[in-house]
């Protein structure tokens, strides 16, 4: 994969989540807000399993133009005895009829997630205490879809 287009991806997602074009959720959120489009299938890699637990308060999911976005932290377990390791993965889904229709996305310095993450979790902060959409009801999926589509 070329390492200057996945780092542009990157930039640009910062770039749209701190200027709210991009808006973010928590991955724990997925089976209320996402499944549902994605025929029940989603990509193994936000799954906890044997190998490996996913932080779901520390992993986002959003829409884009060219899929679901994922930013994935958490705790791998190797098979082959060596000691436990955290780090995030970025992962861009690109077909929800394909539970494998995505794409692992590894920029050359694992930094560049953390400062995605940074902007992440400032906007996702901000908007759990956006006093516009209250709790959260129906409105506030409907303007999150509008918004997205500008």
């Amino acid at each position: 994969m070329n390492a200057d287009l996945v780092q542009k991806f990157i930039d640009a997602l910062v770039d749209d989540t701190l200027h709210d074009r991009l808006h973010w959720c928590y991955v724990e959120r997925i089976t209320d807000d996402v499944l549902q489009h994605y025929d029940d299938k989603l990509p193994f890699e936000i799954f906890t399993c044997e190998f490996r637990q996913i932080d779901e308060h520390r992993s986002y999911v959003c829409f884009t133009n060219a899929g679901l976005v994922y930013l994935v932290y958490s705790l791998n377990y190797p098979g082959d005895g060596s000691d436990p390791f955290n780090r995030f993965e970025l992962y861009l889904h690109t077909d929800p009829y394909k539970p494998d229709g995505y794409i692992d996305l590894c920029p050359e310095k694992e930094s560049e997630l953390y400062r995605l993450e940074n902007a992440v979790r400032r906007k996702v902060s901000d908007s759990l205490h956006d006093k516009r959409f209250g709790e959260r009801g129906d409105d506030y999926y409907l303007e999150l879809f509008l918004r997205e589509r500008r």
